[in-house]
């Protein structure tokens, strides 16, 4: 059975920032992710000033494109993409129409997730740490001075034990490790249901084109 002072369940977004800054810092550690890479899907986008820093911090907020001094993510409804905006909303629910500027080196990104994930897998590897494509878990025993788990490489159909000091659980908001160890989600539940359609469309920039100066469709 191998050992890792940590191992990391769950290769997204938040599992591969812990990746760059445990290996950053120089503390071996070992990530897990069942799936083969990252989704092919966009999904998340938009990043604060502050997790530019944190990026900022290990060297790598060059590699990752900023946006411009006061540019605002915003959604908007439309009755298609040729159609007249019908409403804008902050992308931020609550979130101010204006936001201090010049208070922090970065400004913020608005990259996809499929495309800031390689990113982070990139520094990763670079610092030296061990990630694992899938490598599914399937079990974990606590016991006090050590966590044991059982893991399985799905492409080798191989199973196999490593025992860690520490685990970080990041493996989503359904995390089955935090069901597991009875730690429940609290809140006013489920607020709505947001639905994504990814495609591809030749003939997008002539209607999705933005006016730097005011920030609405083009002409």
């Amino acid at each position: 059975m191998s050992l890792t002072p940590v191992l990391i369940v769950g290769g997204s977004l938040v599992g591969l920032s812990a990746s760059v800054f445990l290996a950053w810092r120089g503390i071996p550690h070992i990530l897990v992710e069942k799936h083969s890479g990252s989704s092919t899907h966009p999904r998340a986008m938009g990043y604060t000033e502050t997790t530019l820093e944190h990026y900022r911090m290990v060297g790598i907020a060059d590699r990752i494109p900023q946006t411009p001094q006061n540019f605002r993510l915003r959604r908007v409804k439309a009755s298609s993409l040729a159609g007249e905006w019908q409403g804008e909303q902050a992308w931020t629910p609550g979130e101010a129409d204006t936001h201090n500027t010049g208070l922090s080196p970065n400004t913020g990104a608005a990259i996809a997730q499929d495309k800031l994930e390689p990113i982070l897998r990139m520094a990763a590897l670079e610092f030296g740490a061990d990630l694992r494509y899938s490598t599914e878990l399937l079990h974990f025993e606590d016991r006090g001075d050590s966590i044991v788990v059982q893991l399985r490489d799905r492409n080798a159909g191989r199973d196999y034990a490593i025992s860690a000091d520490y685990m970080i659980a990041t493996d989503g908001a359904d995390s089955p490790i935090r069901e597991r160890l009875g730690i429940a989600r609290e809140g006013v539940g489920n607020i709505r249901t947001v639905r994504s359609v990814l495609f591809k469309c030749q003939e997008a920039d002539q209607y999705l084109g933005l006016s730097r100066d005011t920030g609405k469709n083009s002409p």
